[in-house]
């Protein structure tokens, strides 16, 4: 199972950065990479793509949600085993996704993408608390 979710995310990943070879300004194909490499657990990566992405510019619900859960995916992989590190940096993650995910929810009320995504918050939130 593991392996066909990392083939799943190697073929996904080449899609995307396909399409943003085709077209740099695909804010959807961006925000869906980084997603991408956050499932994948290349947090850093992830980051440098968010830093370089103007986020007020994306386009729907689902992009900014796209973000979010990369957050979350970062946040939920800090573990409690160093309690003045791991939740301070977890936390502000965390808030990080929920700023986003309110965002998405404002765009389009109906987005169950956003609302999916902050129903699983809290669960993150108060992991190893």
């Amino acid at each position: 199972m593991i392996l066909k979710n990392r083939q799943e995310l190697d073929a996904a990943e080449a899609l995307y950065r396909d399409a943003i070879d085709a077209d740099p300004n695909d804010l959807r194909a961006q925000a869906a990479l980084i997603d991408t490499l956050a499932a994948r657990g290349q947090f850093e990566s992830a980051r440098a793509s968010i830093a370089r992405l103007d986020t007020d510019a994306l386009p729907d619900a689902e992009s900014i949600s796209h973000l979010a859960s990369a957050y979350s995916r970062e946040a939920e992989s800090i573990g409690p085993s160093d309690a003045d590190t791991s939740t301070p940096a977890r936390d502000a993650l965390v808030a990080k996704a929920l700023g986003l995910y309110e965002r998405a929810t404002q765009r389009d009320p109906r987005s169950p993408v956003a609302w999916a995504g902050l129903s699983v918050l809290p669960l993150i939130a108060f992991a190893g608390a």
